[in-house]
């Protein structure tokens, strides 16, 4: 609280400083002074807006805590220019001795909005590709550990799940489904201008905007690295004018969201009976003894323990993010710091990270600009070994802690069965990652002669990972077995060079923008691993790998790639109505066959502003109506280099010296050269339209696209008398197509009421249209032509042989009870070969995200919904691997029995192991709709806060994840089926301070 109230009165300073020295600055020119108020539409004063002489940035001030300024200026002075961020800037005129009232409104004009391209910016209205963007107050309307979270449901043709509910977790995601087999499917993601792989680690709170580049017109400027869809990611930077303070602080409680019951001691004691009885060894409770054995004593006492109970704790998240931002009309900064800490749903598993930002801004001389931009990220986590594949299937009893109450490792006294928390035995286990993650650039930006534009730029991006791992011997990896310690140290290291050149000009209703550039672009990573069996003191963790007495190992390995890539792009409008897109790009990438390095990847974008013909532009209730048609070809080359050369396998061999076998490593080939490996290419045509009507009040875009990729990179089986297994060629074909809608409407827009809701609508059909060899299937990989690339191939369960289908069960050598199978070809028999079936996709049928926004008066209200339909699980969660048919422990299911002819799940049978047809029991209908978050905020009045210097301050409540509706019990199905980590629901708390 110290801290806080000292940074305040520091603020309070510094504003107290530099509204003095610019009053001095002007009081050598006084003849005038002219005093006003500047407030917004509801009345309230504009604290800091910035009030300069029209036509002369030197001669200024800014408003203070009440909205008033004070000026002095030459006696000539007619007119003042008066701004603030996001409000329209106004001409206020000077009348000697009356105060200037202006009265600032919100820059509403979406049209005239300035958005991020690759290599540039350009107007909305004159946009002629297919791209969302995303600012800064939806980025951080909600707290997200990973800014890209906070795109979910927002971008039309965007599919992102989070992938599970441990600390740190990533997100699944793709832009207009997958078009590759074996390469990769993720996105681009560039800030700043560096590309920064397909996550991103920094600060939420320092994005000023996030663009999403989704058609050829939009992404092909990106080549070879576009073909999957770019993310541009723009950091905040300073602006002339007062300085800016801003913090924002929360606290969140993590909980489970769903989770499947377990069977309690009683429950799997019945279970393990029916199995029993089902194979007639048991009869009566004067069975249990020969059925339970070591178990008896605590299945006649009912000593039940819930493992998966045992290792939950209830999770938090914080964060702290502070934002400074100021400028000169020579240099401008933003500088950010931000600390953010989560504690799992389990110990062991938690994460700190400390952020920092820079950008920096230096007009050398006044065609000459210097900039620089530096993300720092160092993130400390400590990663838990899976425990909840063993707590879900442990038997619910045990001894859990010693007498003295420490963990007993062996819980169930047979002397090998590990305890699911043995790991909190302290200093039994540790798994510590820690990352450094430098990104930035430098650049300069030199204005050559009038409309003629030189910018160079410099990236960088240096990630180093170093991960330590130990585990004792009564742990779950040492398994009873031995201890084992092993450290990683991987360092990855890219930097790119880009220059472009850029000129643009007027000719009457003709304007014409050009752009030419070229880029080099070069990756080294490096690792190097140790690891070994039984060390010496388990004090020594992973920090002293010379202690390891057995098994010990050494690895490295040194992978670099390059690229180079020249591009230009061509931007012609006429009469303000027509505009065209050409761009054009060539890339070489060193991972490809020597005479295949180099792809062409052209596109061309037409758009029409229908909106300003003459036959329209009279209809008042329409405020734009924009057609968009484009066509172009991207590329792919994400496969692991050296790929093209071959590759060993190593393996060994034993071999007798005096009658002793003795082992050694020896090679083989593994991965068969080819010299003709060349680029994957996907050719998309887009057509599009923007809609407003009712000034804007109801606005947004409609697209439909088809993409077809070809010459997939794919990894294909091989004859094994070549002496090869698999080798990487350019075959397959895929294709995406697919329907996006986004509608934006103000439903209300009064003084003290709004209401404003956007949503987003995307159905994509993807689909392999050929695979090697001329084959329609691949059943080992799961691909089959005409169908998606992640689809499910099996039997198809249509429930359980009931007692009066005993006769028909019986000629398919099935009785009650037992899974009833579709017999596909109906030759009463079923068999893998000819009755399994494509079952289903992950793939979705559509996405759907729906997002209401209320204001009255101080109070705002958010709810978004998110919806996931036709996606089919494989789920552990209803039974693949979870239903122990033999009668072991597991999940709580509504199984068959004689006296429960349920058609749910089949009868508990000892001896029953046909692993193929409960196989069928996972598959499942993954839909799901979410309210996803609803939050509360309240802003405090300004006339209290003024009082302690803030322009700005707003608390508010979080309910994340908290309420989803789909077909399974007890399950979140955005897991995807799986049950370890499950997915978290949080309660959140913030504030959010502008000084």
């Amino acid at each position: 609280m110290k801290t806080m109230k000292n940074m305040k009165q520091s603020r309070f300073i510094l504003f107290v400083l530099s509204f003095l020295v610019m009053s001095i600055g002007n009081v050598y020119a006084q003849n005038v002074t002219v005093t006003g108020t500047v407030l917004d539409s509801a009345g309230e004063p504009v604290i800091g807006a910035n009030v300069k002489v029209a036509g002369k940035s030197s001669v200024g001030t800014i408003t203070d805590f009440e909205g008033n300024f004070s000026l002095s200026v030459p006696a000539d002075t007619k007119k003042l220019e008066i701004s603030y961020i996001g409000m329209l800037s106004q001409e206020a005129v000077i009348k000697p001795g009356t105060p200037v009232k202006v009265i600032l409104k919100e820059d509403t004009e979406e049209l005239d909005e300035v958005v991020v391209i690759g290599y540039g910016t350009v107007k909305k209205r004159d946009l002629t590709g297919s791209m969302t963007s995303i600012k800064q107050a939806d980025i951080v309307a909600v707290p997200t550990t990973n800014a890209l979270e906070s795109l979910q449901g927002k971008v039309a043709g965007l599919d992102m799940t989070k992938s599970s509910g441990q600390t740190g977790s990533g997100l699944s995601f793709s832009i207009r489904g997958n078009r590759s087999l074996n390469a990769s499917n993720a996105p681009l993601i560039i800030v700043d201008g560096v590309p920064y792989g397909t996550d991103i680690d920094i600060n939420p709170n320092v994005i000023e905007s996030m663009e999403i580049l989704k058609d050829a017109s939009s992404t092909a400027i990106y080549g070879s690295r576009g073909a999957n869809g770019v993310i541009l990611i723009t950091t905040k930077k300073g602006a002339v004018g007062k300085t800016k303070v801003s913090y924002n602080g929360y606290y969140s409680v993590n909980s489970v969201a769903a989770y499947p019951d377990r069977m309690n001691l009683s429950e799997w004691a019945d279970f393990k009976r029916e199995a029993y009885r089902a194979d007639g060894q048991w009869a009566s409770p004067e069975d249990d003894a020969k059925i339970f054995g070591s178990a008896y004593d605590a299945v006649k006492s009912n000593q039940n323990v819930d493992w998966v109970d045992m290792l939950m704790q209830t999770g938090s998240q914080m964060s702290h993010s502070v934002n400074i931002s100021n400028g000169t009309e020579k240099t401008t900064f933003n500088l950010a710091f931000e600390y953010m800490s989560e504690d799992g749903l389990v110990k062991m598993d938690n994460m700190d990270r400390y952020n920092a930002t820079l950008s920096l801004s230096h007009k050398l001389t006044d065609n000459l600009k210097l900039n620089a931009n530096v993300v720092y990220t160092y993130l400390d986590q400590n990663i838990r070994r899976d425990p909840f594949n063993r707590s879900i299937y442990y038997s619910p009893y045990g001894d859990v802690y010693n007498e003295d109450g420490s963990i007993n490792v062996l819980p169930f006294n047979d002397g090998q069965t590990i305890s699911p928390i043995a790991e909190e035995v302290p200093g039994a286990y540790k798994n510590n990652r820690l990352t450094s993650h430098l990104v930035g650039n430098v650049g300069a930006t030199w204005n050559i002669i009038k409309d003629l534009t030189l910018t160079s730029t410099f990236g960088f991006d240096k990630k180093d990972i170093r991960t330590g791992h130990f585990a004792d011997t009564y742990t779950l990896d040492g398994a009873g077995n031995y201890s084992l310690a092993d450290a990683t140290n991987h360092s990855d290291v890219n930097w790119s060079w880009e220059n472009t050149l850029a000129y643009s000009f007027t000719l009457g209703k003709h304007n014409l923008s050009l752009m030419a550039g070229n880029a080099l672009y070069k990756n080294v990573a490096e690792e190097y691993k140790g690891a070994g069996h039984n060390l010496i003191s388990s004090t020594m963790l992973f920090y002293n790998l010379g202690g390891l007495q057995d098994s010990q190992q050494i690895s490295s390995s040194y992978v670099q790639t390059t690229m180079a890539s020249f591009f230009g792009r061509i931007n012609y409008k006429f009469n303000e109505k027509y505009l065209m897109t050409v761009t054009l790009r060539q890339d070489g990438s060193s991972v490809l066959a020597k005479d295949h390095q180099w792809g062409f990847f052209p596109s061309v974008a037409l758009a029409w502003r229908m909106n300003e013909e003459n036959f329209l532009k009279n209809v008042e209730q329409l405020s734009n109506l924009k057609l968009r048609l484009s066509y172009g070809i991207s590329g792919n080359s994400a496969v692991s280099a050296y790929q093209t050369q071959g590759g060993l396998g190593k393996t060994m061999y034993a071999y007798l010296i005096n009658n002793t076998e003795n082992g050694a490593y020896g090679y083989y080939p593994a991965l068969t050269p080819n010299y003709n490996l060349g680029w994957e290419k996907t050719a998309t045509a887009n057509i599009g339209i923007d809609f407003g009507f009712f000034n804007n009040r109801i606005s947004g875009s409609l697209d439909i696209y088809q993409q077809k990729t070809s010459d997939l990179l794919m990894q294909k089986k091989v004859p094994s008398s070549t002496g090869y297994s698999i080798a990487w060629d350019n075959v397959g074909k895929t294709e995406n197509k697919g329907v996006e809608l986004v509608i934006n409407t103000q439903n209300f827009n009064q003084k003290d009421f709004s209401w404003n809701t956007d949503y987003t609508f995307t159905l994509n059909r993807e689909k392999i249209t050929e695979l090697a060899d001329g084959t329609d299937r691949d059943i080992s990989n799961g691909w089959f032509v005409g169908h998606a690339i992640k689809t499910h191939y099996g039997l198809e369960k249509m429930g359980i042989w009931q007692l009066d289908e005993a006769e028909e069960a019986a000629k398919y050598g099935e009785k009650p009870g037992r899974i009833k199978i579709k017999d596909q070809n109906k030759d009463g028999s079923i068999d893998n070969d000819s009755d399994r079936v494509i079952l289903g996709s992950e793939t979705p049928d559509f996405v759907m995200g729906l997002n209401n926004t209320f204001k009255y008066k101080n109070f705002d209200l958010r709810v978004f919904m998110y919806w996931r339909q036709g996606q089919m699980l494989h789920s552990e969660a209803n039974g693949y691997g979870s239903y122990r048919i033999q009668g072991d422990p597991g999940i709580k299911v509504n199984y068959w029995t004689p006296e429960n002819p349920t058609n749910e799940f089949p009868r508990p049978e000892k001896s029953y192991s046909d692993s193929s047809k409960l196989n069928a029991l996972g598959y499942v209908d993954g839909s799901y709709l979410k309210i996803k978050e609803i939050t509360l905020g309240y802003q405090l009045p300004k006339s209290w806060i003024g009082k302690i210097h803030a322009s700005n301050i707003r608390v508010y409540c979080s309910l994340k994840n908290f309420f989803t509706f789909s077909h399974l019990d007890n399950y979140d199905p955005e897991r995807g089926g799986s049950l370890s980590y499950p997915m978290t629901k949080q309660a959140v708390f913030g504030i959010n301070v502008d000084f």
